[in-house]
C-alpha cells in the first residue's frame, strides 16, 4: 500500500468518525420553530464532511485495487507530527463542542481559534488575536445577525443582546 493512500485512509477515517460524533453531539440541540435552527449548520457540515470522507475512502480503495499485488510500496509510516496535529485538532474540536454550550459561542470560539492558530505556527500574538476576533465577528454577523441563526449563549452574547446586536 502506498504511503499516500494509507495517509488518505487514516485521515478520511478520522474525519468520518468526527462527523459521526458531531451528528450525535448535535442530536440533543433544541428544535427550532424556524426552518433553520441551531442544529442546522453543524449538521450540514458534519454530513458534508462525512460524505467527503467516504468519497476519499472509496477513492483510496479503488486505487488500491488497481495497484499490482506484488508491488511493495509501503514506504515510511505516517509522520508522527501529522498524527499529533490530527489528534490535537480532533480533541480541540471535541472540547470546543463540549464547552460552547455553557461558555457561549463568542468567548469559546475566540479562545479556540486563537489556540489553534498559535498551535499551527502563528507566533505573532497580534495576528493570533486578529484571526480569532475577525473570524468570530464575521461568523456572528453573517449567521447570528443576518441569517438569525441562534448561537449558544454566554456572557458575551447576553451583553450583545442588551445593546441590540443579538
Amino acid at each position: 500500500m502506498s504511503r499516500d493512500v494509507r495517509n488518505d485512509l487514516i485521515v478520511a477515517g478520522i474525519f468520518a468518525i468526527l462527523s459521526v460524533g458531531v451528528i450525535i453531539g448535535t442530536s440533543d440541540y433544541p428544535v427550532s420553530e424556524r426552518a433553520v435552527g441551531i442544529r442546522t449548520f453543524p449538521l450540514i457540515l458534519a454530513l458534508l464532511l462525512g460524505g467527503l470522507s467516504i468519497l476519499v475512502i472509496v477513492r483510496s480503495v479503488l486505487i488500491l485495487r488497481k495497484m499490482p499485488r506484488n508491488e511493495d510500496q509501503a514506504g515510511p509510516a505516517i509522520d508522527k507530527r501529522v498524527v499529533t496535529q490530527i489528534v490535537i485538532t480532533v480533541v480541540g474540536v471535541a472540547v470546543y463542542i463540549a464547552v460552547v454550550s455553557t461558555g457561549g459561542f463568542i468567548i469559546t470560539s475566540v479562545l479556540y481559534l486563537g489556540v489553534m492558530a498559535y498551535y499551527f505556527g502563528e507566533r505573532r500574538l497580534w495576528m493570533v488575536a486578529t484571526y480569532a476576533i475577525v473570524g468570530v465577528i464575521s461568523v456572528y454577523l453573517l449567521f447570528g445577525v443576518l441569517a438569525r441563526v441562534p448561537f449558544p449563549e454566554g456572557p458575551a452574547e447576553q451583553i450583545l443582546s442588551t445593546i441590540g446586536l443579538g
